[in-house]
């Protein structure tokens, strides 16, 4: 549906009393949608008339919980709804072993270690 909710984490997760799934909290949500097409004429004097040529098929802002965020969103080279399945494994992992994979106690070392995640990823045994 081209949207990325960008805030996956265990308490935007909710189960109704059929035991089904919802989601909750779209307050960072983004629509992604095609890129604008690009005008016939410009004018190549004018600044004014060149287009815009940021792609909305991505999302550059960095905003989430630090814990469940993608090394891409730290990136500012843009990210898609892929940063939501990152979000989604960082909750499987943190329900299996009863913690976040690059929890630390403060946010800077945690945003530190998830872009470094290939070294800080480790499963216990």
């Amino acid at each position: 549906m081209n949207v990325t909710h960008r805030d996956l984490k265990p308490d935007n997760i909710l189960l109704d009393r059929s035991g089904h799934i919802k989601l909750s909290d779209f307050g960072l949500c983004k629509f992604l949608e095609e890129p604008a097409p690009l005008p016939s004429v410009q004018n190549p004097q004018n600044p004014l008339s060149k287009p815009n040529i940021r792609s909305r098929k991505l999302a550059y802002s960095t905003v989430g919980t630090p814990d469940y965020i993608a090394p891409e969103v730290f990136s500012q080279n843009g990210y898609t709804q892929t940063v939501d399945y990152w979000s989604l494994g960082v909750i499987l992992f943190e329900m299996v072993v009863g913690y976040p994979p690059f929890y630390s106690d403060d946010q800077q070392t945690t945003c530190k270690k998830i872009l470094n995640w290939q070294h800080n990823f480790h499963i216990p045994k």
